[in-house]
């Protein structure tokens, strides 16, 4: 015993000291999502201290990380700030420190906020579309343990602690992060080379240095800046605890109170402009909120929460599809109260539209409610669909199996990796409240003029889908635009791949129809409620 108590120590100087001696390592990695670059990031690590910058290709954002760490690769204090691609003003900055805790602070448009919360060693930082934090989180896998490895990934992004696991093989091996898996490639010192997230057809590729920006996509008219008709500034409203920014678009020369529109976004990390941290880049509710301001209509689009402009702590565990329709009624609120608008409407997109009707029936103070590409059935029902459509019947029932358990808050078991990230622990709460959502029964219950539009080439949402809202809801406005996608771009077909280039190219105009049906439904209404 004496002489087993006497290694305890020597093997962990030995640790130390190779943790201390890592070498200097600097280079790049390029992310891209369905072969679209949607981030760039530059990096070096040496002497415990890792520099970063990170271009959101797809957010026109620029971060700048420094992350410092003890000698066992463990870290210490983290930093960020956040600018416009083409600016120098931060537009968020979060400063945090590790120990047996994280106490963090964030200033985002000069309001500042923080926290502490408890951490449970082992833990990593994990900033996202940061493979750099990866890297040095791969080299801390103790090979002579083996296994599947356990540890606590804080990210930045809503101030959390999300389970990571980490198991390799040789030079290449798996990190799961809330369920959410990735496959590594290793280089022969053990720094991260290479990573995939097939749920997210995500592709990570290291380079000794990056190449020159890619030039701005072409192709459609240019429709990324704000028209000579409208004019922008940031608006903050308060939900709850939380503070959440968004863009107020007015139409300029306006005499009086003008109708204001709030546009709310659809699924995943979609930010106020309808862009996705996933790759998306469609631009669609900016260009809405553009041509709508040349109609004399004035909009607020808004990030959701957990998004950048987000001010406050948000707890992903914990938040429900009820928070996010809280924060529509908040929007809502704001607007009504400001003697600047005349009326408010609420125009949903995607799941937005069910956040839109069931704020409205709940008591959002809305003259109406406009559905672009809402579900017209039970999100489970829809989800199985399209599951359907690309799985075999004996992974389905395996799905069904594991769905079930989800909900319940067990653990969902086997399944393939393809469909391990719609039964990620981090969305549970979330799913658990969404699948209740009835759209039938709550366009039903609607008290307030109702417009539907809907794509016909829509590849996530169908025809039917709107068909069965304007059946339960026959005095609604129902308008199907023959040759429009989810992203109400210009599709003539459903081919998958042909659609993908139109979802990634801000450039492309969204359809005029939408703009025209929008302008006419809420010239038509009356004056606010």
């Amino acid at each position: 015993m004496k002489r087993r108590t006497g290694l305890v120590p020597v093997l962990a100087c030995l640790a130390t000291v190779v943790a201390a001696q890592q070498p200097a390592r600097e280079g790049a990695y390029v992310t891209k999502v369905a072969g679209n670059v949607i981030a760039r990031e530059h990096y070096r690590f040496a002497d415990g201290l890792l520099s970063a910058e990170i271009d959101l290709v797809t957010q026109s954002l620029r971060l700048k990380t420094e992350t410092s760490y003890d000698a066992r690769l463990s870290p210490l204090k983290f930093h960020l700030a956040a600018r416009g691609s083409a600016a120098d003003l931060v537009l968020q900055e979060l400063e945090a420190t590790f120990s047996d805790s994280a106490r963090w602070s964030m200033t985002t448009s000069g309001a500042r906020r923080g926290s502490v919360s408890p951490l449970t060693p082992p833990f990593a930082v994990l900033q996202n579309l940061q493979f750099s934090h990866v890297a040095l989180l791969v080299l801390r896998y103790d090979r002579t343990r083996g296994g599947t490895q356990s540890f606590n990934g804080w990210t930045p992004q809503g101030a959390q602690s999300l389970p990571v696991r980490l198991q390799l093989s040789g030079d290449s091996g798996s990190v799961e992060l809330a369920g959410i898996g990735m496959h590594v490639t290793l280089d022969g010192t053990g720094w991260l080379r290479a990573a995939t997230v097939p749920s997210q057809s995500l592709t990570v590729t290291w380079q000794a240095a990056l190449d020159p920006a890619p030039k701005p996509l072409a192709g459609g008219s240019a429709d990324t800046l704000p028209p000579a008709a409208a004019a922008e500034s940031s608006y903050n409203f308060p939900s709850g605890a939380l503070t959440l920014g968004g863009t107020l678009t007015l139409p300029k020369g306006a005499t009086g109170p003008v109708p204001v529109a709030v546009i709310v976004a659809g699924s995943g990390p979609t930010d106020r402009n309808g862009n996705s941290l996933l790759g998306i880049k469609p631009n669609t509710y900016a260009q809405l909120a553009w041509r709508l301001a040349e109609r004399g209509i004035a909009s607020l689009r808004y990030d959701k929460r957990g998004m950048p402009a987000t001010q406050g702590l948000v707890d992903i565990l914990t938040t429900s599809f009820d928070d996010f329709v809280s924060d529509v009624t908040a929007a809502a609120r704001a607007l009504a109260a400001d003697p600047r608008f005349s009326r408010v409407v609420v125009l949903g997109h995607s799941e937005g539209a069910g956040l839109v009707l069931l704020a409205a029936n709940r008591g959002a103070p809305v003259a109406g409610v406009a559905l672009l590409a809402g579900l017209g059935r039970p999100f489970a029902v829809v989800l199985r669909e399209q599951l359907a459509a690309q799985f075999d019947a004996a992974t389905l029932v395996q799905w069904d199996s594991a769905f079930a358990r989800y909900l319940r808050g067990e653990e969902p078991g086997p399944l393939p990796d393809a469909l391990r990230p719609l039964v990620a622990p981090a969305n549970r709460r979330f799913l658990q409240t969404a699948v209740g959502y009835d759209p039938v029964k709550e366009v039903r219950a609607a008290k307030v003029p109702v417009l539907i539009v809907q794509g016909g080439t829509d590849i996530q949402v169908s025809v039917a889908d709107a068909q069965a809202l304007a059946a339960a809801r026959p005095a609604a406005t129902l308008l199907i635009i023959p040759d429009a996608n989810h992203v109400f771009k210009r599709a003539p077909t459903r081919d998958r791949t042909a659609q993908t280039a139109q979802y990634m190219d801000p450039t492309l105009p969204v359809v005029p129809e939408l703009v025209d049906a929008v302008a006419r439904w809420v010239a038509g209404l009356g004056q606010r409620p």
